[in-house]
């Protein structure tokens, strides 16, 4: 008996999987009847997939498309991260290049191409920094055959449904940074108006809680309006020297506390003082959305409300905390270098600006004559960056945030607000001499000349009340090379004229 059981030993079922292992995704023991068949990869169990009780198919995350390309495109991919997102990001938000831009790069297929263009353009252009326009032809080759990529597979999305609108305007962006960085201010204003085009009809649906937008004619998937929606909206106010804020459209930043809470700021590097001020920027632009432009047909001398008095007296509070707090930083650092000093200096200019905006917010434009030692001081501290041209920090080209924009602007504020004739004039002659952004200096120093004149009707004085123009807009064609400008004016009897001037830019 025993010699025939050890001949012919007794034959035991193969056994299945071990259930007890668990599932893959979160590990825990499921019954083999919720959990059967786990020899898949990372497959999942009724507590990872609790709709179905049965095997759930492998959910697969967006993979990474950088896996996906060769050494050189991963060297290109490295220069634009390390590289481009710092210089384009430059002196204000970094949360559009380094974070909505980076991270879409890595899972959308158009904004890698782009990606990988800007960053051969750019490492190609600081090869040769006595020539900054000069390119290797191979490198712009590359370049141009990605944004070409880019740009059709943008187009076959959006005809394809298959992308929702703030990818969309991710992609005006990247797309706008190619054109910059070729010296095409034309491609760049294009890209421009789309991505505003696209934003002041998206952000409205929020309110109404439409699912869909059309955008070129096609139906576009709306997504939820929140913080990624005020990076891309701070981006386009703060590219457009007429920081186009989208007045009246709603604001996912919540408006400030009705009590003042105590300020405490600190400062470790300037990079701290920039971000603080950024924060503090962004949320005067939601404000100035929440409750619009001034109306000029309506009486300036009527009260504010009380809750836009008190939003205005907080930001005040907040900016004379971050200007104590950045003075008593900077007189402390024991070594300044170029480009902190060239950053500090474009600092206070932006904080002088979103002073004198949020300050004289819906008042008489007279009042900014209070304000004339602080439109002095930008003035000559935007004169002191321009002609900085010996600091390679000054000689960011980036479309976004740089020298240019952070100049730019202020400059023209100065143009705009000012009514000292001698001093708005300095600031228009400065323009010119502001470099390549998505609008050129000297483009920007002739609807500024135009304001000037218009104003002031040839007799070099101070603007009297009924001479200001209010709600200056300007759109320029660069086929024609003609730029046209609209504004208003109130008389003394408060009727409106509009004004509408076609300027020769050629010229």
């Amino acid at each position: 008996m025993d010699d025939v059981s050890a001949e012919n030993p007794k034959k035991t079922r193969k056994r299945g999987p071990n259930t007890k292992k668990g599932c893959s995704t979160c590990r825990s023991v499921q019954s083999a009847v919720h959990c059967e068949g786990l020899t898949i990869a990372a497959a999942g169990c009724s507590k990872c997939y609790p709709k179905s009780p049965n095997l759930q198919p492998r959910i697969l995350q967006t993979p990474d498309l950088l896996g996906q390309v060769g050494p050189q495109e991963v060297g290109h991919f490295d220069y634009f991260r390390t590289e481009c997102t710092e210089e384009f990001s430059g002196f204000f938000d970094q949360n559009l290049w380094k974070r909505l831009i980076l991270q879409a790069a890595h899972t959308e297929l158009f904004v890698l191409h782009a990606v990988l263009a800007i960053g051969a353009l750019r490492r190609s252009q600081r090869a040769t920094p006595h020539s900054p326009r000069a390119t290797n032809p191979m490198m712009l080759e590359y370049s141009l055959r990605k944004y070409s990529l880019a740009s059709k597979i943008l187009g076959l999305r959006i005809k394809a449904d298959t992308v929702n609108w703030k990818l969309v305007v991710l992609g005006s962006l990247v797309l706008l940074a190619i054109e910059v960085l070729q010296g095409h201010e034309s491609g760049a204003l294009m890209h421009l108006r789309n991505g505003a085009a696209i934003l002041k009809g998206i952000l409205p649906t929020a309110a109404d809680g439409s699912s869909t937008v059309v955008v070129s004619g096609t139906t576009v998937p709306h997504t939820q309006h929140g913080a990624e929606s005020e990076y891309l909206v701070a981006a386009f106010t703060r590219l457009s020297v007429q920081e186009l804020p989208f007045f009246g459209l709603p604001s996912s930043i919540a408006p400030p506390a009705p009590t003042i809470p105590s300020q405490i700021l600190y400062f470790t590097t300037v990079r701290d003082a920039r971000h603080s001020l950024n924060s503090i920027i962004s949320a005067v632009h939601a404000f100035v959305r929440r409750y619009g432009q001034q109306d000029p047909g309506i009486s300036p001398i009527q009260p504010l409300s009380g809750v836009i008095s008190t939003e205005i007296s907080y930001f005040q509070t907040i900016l004379r905390s971050w200007i104590q707090t950045f003075n008593s930083f900077f007189s402390l650092l024991k070594h300044i270098d170029a480009e902190t000093s060239l950053t500090a200096k474009v600092l206070i200019v932006q904080y002088h600006v979103t002073w004198i905006k949020i300050s004289c917010f819906h008042l008489d434009e007279i009042i900014y004559d209070q304000y004339l030692p602080q439109f002095e001081e930008i003035v000559e501290r935007s004169k002191e960056i321009i002609i900085a041209e010996d600091d390679p920090w000054s000689k960011s080209r980036g479309p976004c945030f740089t020298l240019d924009i952070a100049t730019a602007q202020p400059l023209y504020f100065v143009a705009r607000k000012c009514r000292d004739p001698q001093l708005r004039r300095r600031a228009a002659e400065l323009m010119e001499k502001v470099g390549t952004g998505v609008y050129t200096g000297r483009t920007i120093a002739k609807v500024a000349e135009w304001i000037i004149r218009t104003e002031e009707s040839s007799t070099g004085m101070l603007v009297a009340a009924d001479h200001r123009l209010h709600d200056v807009s300007f759109d320029f064609h660069q086929e024609t090379r003609m730029g046209t400008i609209l504004a208003t004016r109130r008389d003394i009897d408060g009727t409106l004229q509009h004004i509408t001037e076609t300027l020769d830019l050629a010229v």
